[in-house]
């Protein structure tokens, strides 16, 4: 005879009422489990808290369980594949990267709004091609890091005309932000002709360029590859036959100045010929090493006038500057260098010493460097007796060329 073991029972003493295993508790359509207020439904000893209201509202969602799942993260630390929660400053942390796709509009590409913290009204905005910009920058950290402090920007204030001659000219060195330069800083500048700093200015102010109140300019001196500075004082020697420098010539070569101290008895490179009652140059020069040597157009020489024979002077040799030439009409009979003298009216009518034109150094510099104060401050004076224009042209360390208006004296 079979015997049954019933899976759904009450306990003895009717407290309790059992599902064994293989047992179920089935509710009918239409039939419910009320569990009222202080009871409990458990599962493993465990009470459920949670209640019907709250239950009802997440079955509102429509999330299912894989999406529940998302909201199972680690509070405001960002987790892979979890929602991400704020924190009570509305931060987030351990973020790696977003994407910004398109904003809802066919075509348009997504940007990212950030609100001034210090100005709430004020908001920037960032779209793909600031970031593309940013992307495509190869400069290492350490490179960008020496523009930390840098003038970037600036703003130049021209002055009235004060004294009937002198005009300020304020600068204000600017950072990377618009914001005054809080350390000093250093900015390249010249005086242009045109407000776009398109060429260097033909002249400089009469009265000359100082510094005001603020800041320091450093004057630069022009580039010079080939010039003379100081011309020799050629003359004819105490052998009349030679010539000499009575004074000490300065000059350039190759951006490169030399000297060369009062010398006497020179001579002639070659025996150069002037045909009798003819005209004729001979060019002096010197080198870096200090070498004088003469120089002609052809030998013999036989022009018919001085202007002509002028006009035939050589130009220096490569590596050499000329010092002056001389300037021969001669009488009768050939004359011969080194052969024959120099003095007017023995064995030539007449030699003329001329001494090459000196260049110039302007004491008032066209281009200079200007360094501010520790606040970004500059002020220059420019100092003009007549009437003129120029504009003051700055050169920032990014390349950047900021332009004044103009400075003009009426």
């Amino acid at each position: 005879m079979s015997t049954y073991q019933p899976k759904v029972y009450r306990e003895q003493g009717g407290s309790r009422q059992v599902v064994a295993s293989g047992g179920s508790l089935d509710v009918e359509s239409g039939g419910e489990i009320d569990i009222e207020s202080g009871g409990a439904l458990k599962i493993n000893g465990t009470a459920i808290t949670v209640t019907a209201a709250e239950i009802n509202a997440m079955a509102g969602t429509g999330l299912d369980a894989t999406e529940l799942g998302y909201l199972n993260g680690s509070g405001t630390t960002v987790v892979a594949s979890k929602a991400v929660i704020a924190d009570a400053n509305k931060d987030v942390v351990g973020a790696r990267q977003a994407t910004l796709g398109v904003n809802g509009a066919a075509g348009v590409a997504g940007q990212l709004n950030v609100r001034d913290g210090q100005n709430p009204g004020s908001v920037a905005s960032v779209v793909y091609a600031d970031v593309a910009k940013l992307a495509a920058l190869t400069a290492t950290a350490d490179e960008i890091n020496k523009l930390d402090g840098a003038p970037l920007d600036a703003t130049i204030v021209v002055g009235a005309e004060t004294g009937g001659n002198t005009i300020n000219v304020a600068v204000q060195l600017k950072d990377g932000n618009a914001a005054d330069l809080a350390v000093r800083g250093h900015v390249r500048a010249y005086l242009s002709d045109d407000a776009n700093g398109d060429s260097l200015a033909a002249a400089t102010p009469s009265g000359g360029i100082a510094i005001g109140t603020d800041g320091l300019l450093v004057s630069l001196t022009p580039a010079l590859a080939n010039a003379l500075i100081v011309d020799g004082n050629l003359a004819i020697d105490a052998v009349p036959e030679k010539f000499k420098t009575t004074q000490t010539a300065a000059f350039m070569l190759n951006g490169v100045s030399h000297t060369k101290a009062a010398t006497t008895a020179l001579t002639f490179t070659a025996a150069h010929v002037i045909t009798a009652s003819k005209f004729g140059v001979i060019l002096i020069q010197i080198n870096a090493a200090g070498t004088v040597s003469t120089k002609v157009p052809a030998s013999p020489q036989a022009y018919n006038d001085a202007p002509t024979a002028l006009a035939a002077l050589p130009a220096a040799d490569a590596g050499n500057i000329a010092l002056g030439y001389i300037a021969i009409e001669n009488n009768a009979g050939d004359w011969t260098a080194n052969t024959d003298d120099l003095t007017n009216g023995s064995d030539v009518t007449t030699a003329a010493f001329n001494d090459s034109t000196e260049t110039a150094l302007s004491a008032v510099p066209k281009a200079f460097d200007l360094v501010s104060e520790s606040d970004g401050d500059i002020d220059i004076n420019l100092i003009e007796a007549g009437a003129a224009t120029w504009y003051l042209i700055l050169v920032l360390p990014n390349g950047k060329l900021v332009a004044s208006g103009a400075i003009t004296f009426v």
